[in-house]
């Protein structure tokens, strides 16, 4: 069973390359993001393999009950009692064998139903990380911009300092 997938399945990667807390955070999330599809992508793989499996199942199950009914017919040199005590042997051995692959199908399509919904937590998980992301970056911009900002007022601060200097020297010098 093919599931279609958003071609942004875990494949986004936060842009973030500082060393402090914001980029380590951004590291682990993509970190993340990686192993997720990753897992995502053996899970597809091994339920695949599974589907495989059952189908064939389900050919040799068909097979047995065609030769099951060539045996039926061929089976005229066996006395008739003996012969239908064999074929409804048979017969309820491939009815269990048809049941089993039943339930190992439902429990196929169950893991693929499970799998879609992983899929959406995923990418919804994908979504807010990548929010997350962006708003991490937007307070490491205003906090850039208000240390830019502190620095302004340091500078002006000293100059003004450094003015009133130069007046008070200027109001000493001009006392009588």
């Amino acid at each position: 069973m093919q599931h279609p997938k958003p071609s942004f399945f875990l494949t986004q990667q936060i842009d973030i390359h500082q060393k402090d807390k914001i980029g380590i955070l951004a590291d682990a999330l993509n970190t993340m993001s990686s192993n997720l599809r990753q897992m995502f992508i053996d899970i597809s793989t091994g339920t695949r393999t599974l589907t495989a499996s059952s189908e064939g199942l389900s050919a040799i199950s068909e097979q047995i009950s065609t030769s099951t009914r060539t045996t039926a017919e061929k089976s005229s040199n066996v006395s008739a009692a003996e012969t239908t005590a064999n074929i409804q042997m048979i017969v309820s051995a491939t009815e269990e064998m048809t049941a089993t692959i039943q339930e190992i199908s439902n429990n196929v399509s169950q893991a693929a139903q499970g799998l879609d919904t992983v899929n959406n937590s995923a990418n919804q998980a994908s979504t807010v990380a990548r929010d997350v992301a962006t708003e991490i970056s937007q307070v490491s911009q205003a906090t850039d911009d208000m240390d830019t900002g502190n620095r302004q007022v340091m500078t002006s601060a000293e100059e003004l300092s450094e003015l009133a200097g130069q007046l008070k020297h200027m109001v000493d010098r001009f006392k009588i």
